[in-house]
């Protein structure tokens, strides 16, 4: 009960920002100060000559520098056939140093006042820079600006699904952001205020996010971070549910680390709102999913074993339709779970669908959309449940 009340609270904060929620405004951008964009990558051979391109033909004036870091396979030499660019330049490191590290080593490079991080499996859209940097020049408190997420390809059901869940967490980004609680500077594309990067120390090497990690710290700097909601970056989305149990319990497990390793942060008046709401939200939400989840099989298992104990008792007879007490059936069902279940669900159906719409997209799988509404939740608990067991066992974590 507490954890249905606790979904629809959410559900419904974050309809009620969103009915206070002003339309996104950029302002103007005065100059054209240059911009540098550090691309790390590692076994990117797929996508790595897509996200080169897609920086070299920015109609912006920028620098890139691209660090492999000790790829197995051929990302490098496809890197390389770039490198009659004067605007790009190209770091080898002779081993695998991790995700951090290759992003240090790059901004070590870096001279220009602002710096984009861009993975190599994303590409950036064109509009994207400049909308940043006009919201970085006109707010000096801000160290960051993220834009929205979008997939490349929809071509399997796990993708399809992850693209409904990135048309949510744009969304839900952009009323974080409108409140001072956005947590987060994705890979994708983040842009940052260089000296506030630097000031802080870099990026946390042999952290599992990175960017969640170098996010909260700006925060706890007295930092904030913006949105532009309006512009998108793409990126490669796992194929499969192999490929997104180990993308997800990875960033489970950073949560985790960067959860205690930030603890002090928590219900902290001198965060506000990030450190009173989102931070204790951000811990909550994963429990509550896992939780939801064994409970679920729970229920389900005392179903099936009662019916097991009822039919092997009566020879797996079956009682004719009208021979069963059909008020003692609806006396029977539990209405304060099913009651606030239903409204919960019809929260978040209204969120999908506000999401759609602020997003300018349209239902284009509605068996997508209805896979994710009923299951992935359910996943999400998974995630979480195995991130918890893999951090408890201390199983290797992995650069993707």
């Amino acid at each position: 009960m507490g954890i249905i009340g606790a979904s629809m609270f959410l559900g419904l904060f974050y309809l009620n920002l969103y009915w206070s929620y002003e339309e996104e405004s950029i302002p103007k951008l005065s100059s054209n100060p240059p911009v540098s964009i550090i691309m790390p990558a590692y076994n990117e051979s797929g996508k790595v000559k897509e996200s080169l391109r897609s920086a070299l033909e920015i109609d912006y004036p920028v620098d890139i520098i691209f660090v492999d870091d000790g790829s197995t396979d051929d990302t490098l030499q496809k890197a390389r056939k770039f490198s009659e660019n004067r605007n790009l330049t190209i770091i080898e490191h002779g081993e695998n140093q991790g995700k951090a590290g290759a992003l240090n080593t790059a901004l070590e490079r870096v001279e220009t006042d602002y710096v984009v991080v861009q993975d190599a499996d994303s590409a950036i859209g064109s509009d994207l820079i400049e909308k940043s940097l006009a919201k970085l020049e006109a707010n000096s408190d801000l160290a960051a600006v993220i834009g929205s997420i979008q997939n490349f390809e929809s071509d399997t059901m796990m993708r399809k699904l992850q693209r409904v869940q990135y048309q949510m967490t744009n969304f839900y980004r952009s009323l974080m952001a409108s409140i001072g609680t956005l947590d987060v500077t994705p890979g994708a594309f983040s842009m940052y205020r260089t000296e506030d990067v630097k000031g802080v120390g870099g990026f946390d090497e042999g952290n599992p996010t990175e960017d969640l990690e170098m996010a909260w710290r700006l925060r706890k700097s007295g930092k904030d971070l913006d949105m532009v909601f309006s512009s998108e970056s793409r990126t490669e989305f796992p194929e499969s549910f192999k490929g997104l149990f180990h993308q997800r319990v990875r960033w489970k497990r950073g949560s985790i680390v960067n959860l205690i390793k930030h603890r002090e942060m928590f219900f902290n008046k001198d965060y506000s709102w990030f450190g009173r709401l989102q931070l204790p939200l951000h811990a909550a939400s994963p429990l509550l999913a896992a939780t939801s989840l064994l409970l679920v099989f729970v229920g389900l298992s005392e179903v099936v074993y009662n019916a097991i104990v009822y039919y092997s008792a009566t020879g797996f007879t079956f009682p004719a339709l009208n021979s069963i007490n059909w008020m003692r059936l609806l006396l029977s069902v539990q209405y304060k779970i099913y009651v606030p279940l239903g409204l919960g669900m019809i929260v978040s159906a209204i969120m999908i669908k506000t999401a759609y719409k602020e997003g300018g997209k349209n239902f284009r799988n509605p068996k997508a959309v209805f896979i994710y509404f009923m299951w992935f939740f359910a996943f999400q608990g998974f995630f979480t449940l195995s991130a918890i067991i893999k951090e408890m066992l201390q199983t290797k974590r992995i650069w993707t």
